[in-house]
């Protein structure tokens, strides 16, 4: 049927949000269904769009990128696409190439990591500095400052956290050492190179990150990397946990660093209600 002389009606058009699936319905002047020849070069059937000959329906489905991602993740479409996209923002991805990414390492999500939202962030991040696109020895004029209240800056770590599923106590660690590192968010290290760990590269100069998140991010990665140690040591408590990582945090003022952080944790779990090791 020639389509040229056809009003199109849209007589119907169904968010069905916890789907994620829009559908158009066309008919003609007469408003009785029709249906409409599909030309040879108009849509093609793809994983985003379906098209229904029998009903002369177009059905998108606005998650379909995802989609396999949730099935492997048994994270829901709703709730893992804003995470994708928040996470392609904070590693400079754009979202099309972050799906890639996430694509190309799903055994490592898998195998690596005990949450697969941990992974998600990890290799985002990861591929950003793998590719350059984000630097933890960042030039001057690229660095990325934003102000962030201490609240705010926490608020971000223990997201991350919870992204890793980490303990109440091992945030009381992280955050603890957080406020050492960084006078409780204040100092110069860290407003001005993103450094939120005190954290010195190979050649021995402190790392200057190129955006407040992927300072965070840096720098809770250095401290879960300890904790873990620790933990296959067979160390759990706080203060066993504390002191391990100081042999290697900090190396001569091992005793100091030990002190000020456990003086630290406990001010912190009363800030957070922290109370038990439960994780999230």
């Amino acid at each position: 049927m020639n389509i040229k002389n056809l009003d199109i009606n849209v007589k119907k058009v169904l968010a069905t949000l916890s789907a994620g699936v829009f559908m158009l319905t066309f008919t003609g002047c007469n408003n009785k269904s029709s249906k409409v020849d599909k030309p040879e070069s108009s849509i093609t059937q793809s994983s985003d769009v379906n098209v229904d000959d029998s009903a002369s329906k177009i059905i998108i489905d606005e998650y379909a990128e995802v989609r396999g991602i949730s099935e492997t993740t048994g994270i829901s479409v709703m709730e893992l696409r804003p995470f994708i996209e928040k996470y392609s923002n904070l590693s400079h991805h754009k979202y099309r190439d972050s799906i890639e990414v996430i694509k190309k390492n799903m055994s490592i999500i898998q195998n690596e990591y005990n949450k697969p939202k941990a992974g998600i962030m990890c290799v985002l991040f990861d591929d950003s500095y793998d590719k350059k696109i984000l630097r933890c020895d960042c030039p001057e004029e690229l660095i990325e400052r934003k102000e962030m209240t201490q609240d705010e800056q926490e608020g971000f770590i223990l997201e991350m956290c919870d992204n890793y599923g980490m303990t109440e106590d091992e945030k009381a660690i992280s955050l603890s050492i957080f406020r050492l590192e960084t006078g409780n968010g204040t100092s110069e290290l860290c407003k001005n190179d993103n450094n939120y760990g005190g954290i010195r590269l190979l050649n021995g100069e402190f790392g200057k990150y190129q955006t407040p998140y992927y300072g965070m991010y840096e720098a809770l990665c250095c401290i879960k990397k300890y904790i873990d140690a620790a933990k296959e040591q067979g160390i759990t408590d706080i203060g066993g946990i504390v002191n391990y990582t100081s042999q290697f945090y900090c190396g001569d003022t091992a005793y100091e660093w030990t002190t000020g952080v456990m003086g630290l944790v406990s001010e912190v779990q009363e800030y957070y209600g922290f109370n038990n090791s439960k994780t999230i």
